[in-house]
């Protein structure tokens, strides 16, 4: 992957403070990863959360980038490329999850959910 921006050693200071001090910074180029949330029986679901752990944000971290489907049930995300893990994270309903790798241009990932089991009570 092709470096679009670095810098070394970067540094900043404001009257008595030191904000910076000797910082790395790469950009790279981005890549998509779009897709529809489903339904079982194929409809598309509008509002649903969907999110993606990867090299931006690990999985081991308590970040995660998130975005909520539109009301054709799209969602789009902008991440650097590498091993990717894409899931709803909306508590309503029972997902899959996908992992991928991502590359350069776009890469399709569509989901599907299906209502959770409501409860027996006692």
């Amino acid at each position: 992957m092709s470096t679009l921006l670095r810098c070394s050693a970067i540094s900043k200071s404001f009257p008595g403070v030191r904000a910076l001090s000797g910082v790395d910074f790469e950009l790279i180029p981005g890549t998509v990863i779009e897709g529809v949330v489903t339904s079982t029986g194929g409809k598309p679901m509008p509002r649903i959360w969907v999110g993606v752990y990867g090299p931006a944000h690990p999985q081991s971290s308590a970040w995660v980038q998130g975005t909520k489907t539109d009301a054709q049930g799209r969602y789009r995300f902008l991440v650097p490329p590498g091993k990717q893990m894409v899931y709803v994270s909306d508590g309503r309903y029972d997902a899959e999850q996908k992992h991928v790798t991502t590359g350069e241009g776009v890469t399709r990932v569509d989901l599907r959910v299906k209502p959770k089991a409501q409860g027996m009570g006692p």
